[in-house]
């Protein structure tokens, strides 16, 4: 149970973990910060370089690290460029707490909004015993294959009236490499008679890995109302 506990959640300056969580901190003990900082974000591929290196003081660039670590029970860092980093940093400053890190993507899947590639993420399941922390994973396929926690992704609560649900299913967030779940699960709804037909697709980098994009497409446009949009990127010459 996390009642009465002390919580840090650590995402990035570009994502809305800020937001999601943002209106429950008070009342829950929760802190939500960013994890690297604006030297960071001035000094860019340098200070990639630097967190790449072997040099010590890597914690410069970490926005989290004025607080008092040692407090907090448990600490939660979101999927982030050069975790293991912060996640040694993080142990050290703490050598009790229970440390998640949780991936946003499909490590088996992975798309232009994925900041850790397959290699990385094999190093990070090495290195959970050294550090003691958990990787929690949305995808169960992933969950396992590399056997992370299984936990479902965060959702942030949309304020939608009444007045404007039109059907009896309602999908928020992006694919992330699930349309063929997201079709599975249109089939599903349709044979028990649910309105589950959307004014808007879209998915980002993905449909080029599926099998027969032409049959894809097609079954996409199946799921879209008479005036719905099929808004789709995929790679170009330069990629």
């Amino acid at each position: 149970m996390l009642i009465n506990k002390n919580i840090l959640i650590i995402g990035n300056t570009w994502d809305i973990t800020k937001s999601m969580f943002w209106d429950k901190n008070k009342e829950n003990n929760i802190d939500v910060v960013y994890n690297y900082n604006k030297l960071k974000r001035i000094l860019g591929k340098i200070s990639d370089k630097y967190l790449l290196s072997n040099l010590p003081g890597k914690s410069v660039f970490f926005y989290f690290r004025k607080y008092n670590l040692n407090k907090y029970d448990l600490i939660i860092l979101f999927e982030c460029h050069y975790p293991q980093y912060i996640l040694q940093y993080l142990r050290k400053k703490n050598k009790n707490a229970k440390i998640v890190y949780w991936l946003w993507n499909s490590v088996e899947n992975i798309n232009s909004d994925s900041c850790n590639t397959v290699e990385e993420i094999k190093k990070l399941v090495i290195l959970q015993k050294k550090y003691n922390y958990s990787i929690y994973s949305f995808d169960k396929l992933d969950c396992k294959k590399y056997k992370f926690k299984y936990n479902n992704q965060v959702l942030k609560i949309y304020g939608i009236k009444d007045k404007e649900k039109k059907y009896d299913t309602f999908f928020c967030g992006r694919d992330k490499s699930r349309i063929n779940v997201l079709i599975e699960l249109y089939k599903q709804l349709s044979k028990i008679n649910l309105n589950n037909k959307y004014d808007l697709i879209i998915s980002n980098a993905c449909l080029q890995w599926c099998g027969d994009i032409e049959k894809t497409i097609s079954k996409l446009m199946k799921a879209l109302n008479k005036k719905g949009i099929l808004a789709f990127s995929t790679f170009g010459d330069n990629n």
